[in-house]
């Protein structure tokens, strides 16, 4: 697919250091708008299509660049990023061609369905975490929101298959919180437990 720079995408944040949601300092990325809705969800302000803000894929390449050579790689969240399905494939090439080597993805759909309808997604990432949050499943791990998620290891590369199965073979006991200021409030970047998000809303942390 040739690039088109002009190409819209809606995105909530980027930012960087992202400490909580994958392997080492990585660039995050959320996706706006998600059409599954799923109760509980931990990022609600970004489930309507018209969060967020609409600009260019060169803008946002342009807004990252100086981001991705210090990083370990990038985490694409949302909202959903399959709701935009040809921004996310034009985004995924161009963050390849800049030299990015390590993807990890967040999707509330299931890798088969993924398989079927994105299969050169796919192509394109190194992990993929993915189902919907299911708040009566409680995640013990710092990545996962909900214990239905899984973790899909989808590279061949060497370094970036050890780098992820060290994170298959156990539960890590620790996991991190990230409080980015916003206007009128806190977005908090990473997996809470519920009783770091009581503690948020009561303001005791």
């Amino acid at each position: 697919m040739e690039f088109d720079g002009d190409q819209k995408v809606r995105i909530g944040l980027t930012h960087f250091p992202l400490l909580s949601l994958g392997p080492g300092v990585r660039t995050g990325i959320w996706f706006a708008g998600c059409p599954l809705h799923c109760p509980a969800c931990i990022a609600p302000e970004w489930q309507d299509p018209l969060s967020g803000s609409e600009i260019t894929l060169t803008r946002l390449l342009s807004d990252l660049l100086p981001w991705l050579s210090q990083s370990d790689g990038v985490t694409i969240s949302g909202g959903e990023p399959f709701a935009q399905p040809k921004a996310l494939q034009q985004l995924l090439n161009a963050l390849r061609a800049a030299g990015v080597s390590d993807i990890l993805l967040y999707s509330g759909y299931h890798i088969e369905e993924i398989r079927e309808r994105y299969p050169l997604h796919l192509q394109n990432l190194d992990a993929l975490i993915d189902g919907p949050f299911m708040a009566e499943y409680e995640s013990r791990h710092p990545w996962r929101g909900s214990g239905n998620q899984k973790l899909h290891i989808l590279t061949q590369a060497e370094e970036l298959l050890q780098r992820y199965e060290q994170f298959q073979k156990y539960i890590p006991n620790r996991r991190r919180l990230q409080l980015i200021p916003r206007t009128g409030g806190m977005t908090v970047i990473g997996i809470p437990r519920p009783a770091d998000i009581e503690e948020l809303q009561n303001g005791t942390v």
